[in-house]
């Protein structure tokens, strides 16, 4: 099923956002886990990875830093908490579920072996995911 208009804008104010920090943004990308392929709407990372025409694979090796899923109205919140464990226990930093319909944004993380949830809201700023003081306004992510 093709995503709504919504859901393409949020992407496209995200890969705004992390683009102007200077982050690397990569749609619509598959993330093996080992034992299985997962999609994310939006994965983000520090990593300065290199395109180059020979690279054909349709499927990533290495987990992302940030895993970002934006909700769309048939999906299962309860498939995408599942994946976001599974991101978090295969070495994201954070997994981001972001519903444009209520402009929430829910981040886990995982912080000694334990996944933590804190939900975003309102005019809140959701604190940068790499630690550099380059927080995101919550409000920027749905205009």
């Amino acid at each position: 099923m093709s995503p709504s208009r919504l859901h393409c804008a949020v992407v496209r104010n995200l890969i705004l956002i992390f683009d102007n920090y200077g982050y690397d943004t990569f749609p619509e990308l598959t993330v093996s886990t080992g034992d299985t392929t997962v999609d994310v709407d939006l994965a983000v990372d520090r990593s300065k990875y290199q395109c180059d025409a020979d690279d054909i694979s349709t499927t990533v090796e290495v987990i992302p830093e940030v895993c970002i899923e934006v909700l769309s109205p048939k999906q299962a919140i309860s498939d995408l908490i599942e994946k976001a464990y599974k991101l978090i226990e295969n070495d994201a930093k954070s997994y981001w579920l972001v519903n444009p319909f209520q402009n929430t944004v829910t981040v886990y993380s995982q912080n000694d072996g334990e996944v933590s949830r804190k939900d975003y809201t309102g005019d809140n700023e959701i604190p940068d995911p790499f630690g550099e003081g380059k927080n995101i306004v919550l409000n920027d992510i749905f205009k």
